[in-house]
C-alpha cells in the first residue's frame, strides 16, 4: 500500500457542501474535531469528520439517503454478522439488514463463477448534491469499513484477499485521490455500484475465535488503518474529537482508539501532557465558544457533560481564574 495520497488536502467548504446534515456543524465544533483544520483538510481528516456529521444530523447516511438511518443502525447491522457462520452468510446478512433499514434494494451479493461481489448502488442516495465526488469518497470509506470488519471477524488475511474494489468514481476525478486509492492496483473505476469482491475459496472462512473490539470501535479505527503509524498528535486529535462528542472517560476513549490506557498515557507524555489536561483544554475552548455565542450557563454545562451549572462554573473558574459571567463581562 501507499499512503502519501491520504495527506492530499481538499477544500473544507466543498466537503461540507456534500452532506446536507453538515449544516448542523458549527465552526467551533469542527475545530474541536479537527483542531488543525483550516480552509482545507486532508483525506484522513475527511474520514474523521464523517461520524461527526452523522451525529450532527442524527442520520448515519450523512443526510444523503432517501430514508435516514438513526444513530446506531450501522452498529446494529454489523453486530448481527457475529451470528454468521461464514463469510457468505455475513455478506447476505449485511445486504438483507441494510435493505430493510433503507427501504430500498441498494445492497446485494452477486455470485460469479469465481467470486462473490458485495454491491452497494446509489438507489438510496439523493441526486444532485453539489459535490458528487464527496459522495464517492463517503461510499468508498463505507466499503473499506465493511472490508475491515469482515477481515477482523473471519480471518486476519481476508482483507488482503479481496480481489477487487469497485467505485462509481471516474479514475480521473478532479476531486483527486479517493478513499479506495490506498488499494492501488485493485480498483475498478466508473462502475454502476460501490463494492468489493472475494474469491469463492474465501466464502467458507469461519469466524475467528480471538477477541474482537466492538464494531463501532472498529469503524472509528478505519482512518487510523490508512496510515503507517499514529503519532502523538493523532492521539490528541482523537481525544479532542471524543471529548467534543461527549465521551470524557479515559478508559473508554483508549478502547475506542484500540490501545490500552497505559499506551494512551505514554503517547500523551510524549507531548508533555496528560489526558486530563487535553480534556480540560478542549472543554474550556468549547465552553468559551458556546458562551460567546449566547448560550446560557446551564446549557453549556449540559453540552460539556456536567450534571449542573454550578459544577461547570467551578470547573471554568479552575481553568481560567474567573467565572463565566466575569469572562463574558470582559469580552463585552
Amino acid at each position: 500500500m501507499q499512503f502519501a495520497q491520504i495527506e492530499q488536502h481538499l477544500p473544507l467548504s466543498d466537503i461540507l457542501a456534500t452532506y446536507p446534515g453538515a449544516s448542523a456543524l458549527t465552526p467551533a465544533a469542527i475545530r474541536g474535531f479537527l483542531p488543525d483544520a483550516s480552509d482545507t483538510v486532508s483525506h484522513l481528516d475527511h474520514i474523521r469528520l464523517l461520524p461527526h456529521i452523522a451525529l450532527a444530523c442524527k442520520d448515519e447516511t450523512l443526510g444523503l439517503g432517501a430514508r435516514p438511518l438513526g444513530i446506531g443502525a450501522n452498529d446494529l447491522v454489523f453486530r448481527d454478522i457475529s451470528r454468521a457462520s461464514c463469510v457468505m452468510d455475513a455478506l447476505a446478512s449485511l445486504a438483507r439488514n441494510f435493505n430493510i433499514l433503507l427501504g430500498v434494494e441498494a445492497h446485494r451479493v452477486i455470485l460469479t463463477d469465481d467470486e462473490a461481489i458485495y454491491c452497494v448502488d446509489d438507489n438510496g442516495l439523493q441526486r444532485g448534491v453539489p459535490f458528487q465526488a464527496g459522495v464517492h469518497f463517503a461510499m468508498e470509506t463505507f466499503v473499506l469499513g465493511v472490508n475491515f470488519i469482515l477481515s477482523d471477524y473471519f480471518s486476519d488475511d481476508l482483507g488482503g484477499d479481496a480481489t477487487w474494489f469497485y467505485t462509481m468514481r471516474p479514475k480521473d476525478e478532479c476531486f483527486g485521490r479517493g478513499a479506495l486509492d490506498i488499494m492501488l492496483g485493485k480498483i475498478r473505476y466508473s462502475q454502476s455500484f460501490y463494492g468489493m469482491a472475494y474469491k469463492k475459496s474465501k466464502l467458507s472462512c469461519v469466524r475467528s475465535s480471538r477477541f474482537r473490539r466492538p464494531p463501532e470501535a472498529q469503524i472509528r479505527q478505519l482512518a487510523q488503518a490508512l496510515v503507517h503509524r499514529r503519532s502523538s498528535q493523532d492521539f490528541i486529535s482523537e481525544i479532542r474529537s471524543g471529548v467534543i462528542s461527549g465521551e470524557t472517560h479515559q478508559k473508554v476513549l483508549a478502547a475506542n482508539l484500540g490501545v490500552s490506557p497505559a499506551t494512551l498515557r505514554r503517547k500523551m507524555a510524549e507531548e508533555r501532557s496528560t489526558f486530563r489536561a487535553i480534556r480540560d483544554r478542549t472543554r474550556n475552548e468549547l465552553a468559551k465558544d458556546l458562551l460567546q455565542s449566547g448560550f446560557p450557563v446551564d446549557h453549556v454545562a449540559g453540552e460539556l457533560g456536567y450534571s449542573d451549572g454550578k459544577s461547570f462554573v467551578r470547573a471554568f473558574k479552575r481553568w481560567n481564574g474567573i467565572t463565566p459571567a466575569h469572562f463574558l463581562h470582559m469580552r463585552n
